[in-house]
């Protein structure tokens, strides 16, 4: 890398050649910050280049740049002011994001590409205005939508209505376009809409009200993630597609109501199913039920299945169910017993993360794959510890003979542990085997008793 050396200087505050880091792009800003002025002759603004720059307030750039990189000014979250010049051609992927306290920006004509999330997270941003002469690109009403105004790219987190009307003439809603927006109560999508993006929805705080039109086709992941103010929501027989995590985190959502003409999906009891119910996708976490029978015929819970149901204290998994996924029961907080049938052959990671009063998990003893002594579960042949539940009682737990390795987060939140008994046959010991152990006082292993202080890269 090389450093520019001094030449033409655009009007506003001065210079200090210092503060950059330049090979024919802007390529690292490394000053302090307050009112910064990008040299003239930058064509570019490279990745990443101001990113948590926290002090930088305002920034002046010459018409020489083209092209702003991904994430160039991320995190800088005291930045006020931004002046785009008519030559930036591009805008990269989270060029904005976080930029907490930028109110307004304009896009002038020259830009024909703006990334994806370019202004994701800027909380104070209530406004975004397009030159009328862009080719590319119209704002209406704060909000960024593409020339034809067939997809709704952004509207600013800042907004500070209640209620929003999307055009009918959108057919996408965009990946994040509504992220964060948490003064809107009410989402009003046009029957001209067939594809609700990937976190379109996201942390949309305040949301109790969503009616989606027998024309979406898609639901996209993580759509309504965080819409804790969510209480019901319909599904038209129109969609063939809803992506991972769509509902996880509505703490609040009891009722989901799936048209029965729809081919690929349905709702019975506050969750959602595949249409020939093979799959449990979603139990609803509103929903005021203490116990849930998954159905027979149900050979997969999805990741994040029961995530956040909170009331939840028993859930029996019927025989048939081969693959337990992801964070299946994450969050259920009041989960005391879970019984695995002999059909599970899957059980995938933080399955029972942050399930704190849970104090066994039983294994049949004809499962093929797993087994369980005294609560926790190991693999069939007991070499490897999987998970001690959160909620045990006792003070000591020891690990049996045989045990070769102890996985990740095995003992995660074990608040109640003060000692841990490992055998000679513990070979490996995976990262954060011990997380959450906030009592954890000792651990025996074969060359004697230590304290924990000693093995803390395990916690």
């Amino acid at each position: 890398m090389i450093k520019s050396k001094s030449g033409p200087k655009p009007t506003g505050s001065p210079i200090n050649m210092n503060d950059f880091e330049i090979d024919r792009v802007l390529v690292k800003y490394k000053g302090k910050g307050g009112d910064v002025t990008i040299p003239n002759g930058i064509t570019s603004i490279g990745e990443r280049a101001f990113e948590h720059c926290r002090n930088l307030t305002s920034i002046n750039i010459p018409d020489s740049v083209t092209s702003i990189g991904e994430r160039a000014f991320s995190g800088c979250d005291s930045l006020t002011s931004i002046n785009i010049p008519n030559s930036v051609i591009s805008i990269g992927k989270c060029a904005f994001f976080c930029c907490a306290s930028l109110a307004s920006i304009t896009i002038p004509s020259s830009v024909s590409s703006i990334g994806k999330g370019a202004f994701t997270w800027c909380y104070a941003l209530d406004k975004i205005i397009v030159d009328k002469e862009n080719n590319h690109y119209i704002s209406e009403n704060g909000a960024l939508y593409d020339k034809n105004k067939t997809e709704l790219i952004q509207v600013p987190p800042g907004i500070e209505d209640t209620e929003f009307v999307i055009p009918d003439s959108v057919r996408n809603i965009g990946d994040s376009a509504f992220y964060d927006c948490i003064s809107l109560t009410s989402i009003s999508i046009p029957d001209s809409v067939t594809d609700i993006g990937d976190w379109a929805f996201v942390e949309c705080v305040n949301l109790t009200s969503i009616n989606i039109p027998n024309s979406v086709k898609s639901i996209g992941e993580h759509a309504f993630d965080g819409c804790t103010s969510l209480t019901s929501i319909n599904i038209p027989s129109s969609v063939i597609s809803i992506g991972d995590f769509a509902f996880t985190y509505c703490k609040n959502l009891q009722s989901i109501i799936v048209d029965d003409e729809n081919s690929y999906y349905l709702s019975e009891n506050g969750a959602l199913y595949n249409k020939h119910r093979t799959e449990l996708i979603k139990v609803l976490a509103g929903r005021k039920d203490t116990e849930f029978v998954v159905p027979d015929g149900v050979t997969i819970i999805w990741n994040h299945a029961f995530s956040s149901c909170e009331n939840l204290t028993s859930i029996i998994i019927s025989d048939g169910v081969i693959n337990i996924g992801e964070s299946a029961f994450e969050g259920c907080c009041n989960l005391k017993t879970v019984n695995i049938p002999n059909s599970v052959a899957i059980i995938y990671a933080y399955a029972f993360e942050d399930c704190d009063s849970l104090t066994s998990i039983n294994v049949d003893d004809n499962n093929s794959n797993y087994c369980s002594e005294n609560g926790a579960l190991y693999n069939k042949d007991k070499t490897e510890l999987i998970l001690v539940p959160a909620g045990i009682k006792d003070t000591e737990f020891v690990i049996p003979d045989g045990v070769k390795t102890i996985d990740d987060d095995a003992f995660d939140g074990c608040d109640n542990l003060t000692s841990i008994i490992i055998p000679d046959s513990v070979k490996h010991v995976d990262e954060m085997a011990f997380s959450g152990c906030s009592k954890l006082e000792y651990l025996t292993i074969p060359k004697g008793k230590i304290s924990i202080w000693e093995v803390r890269e395990y916690i």
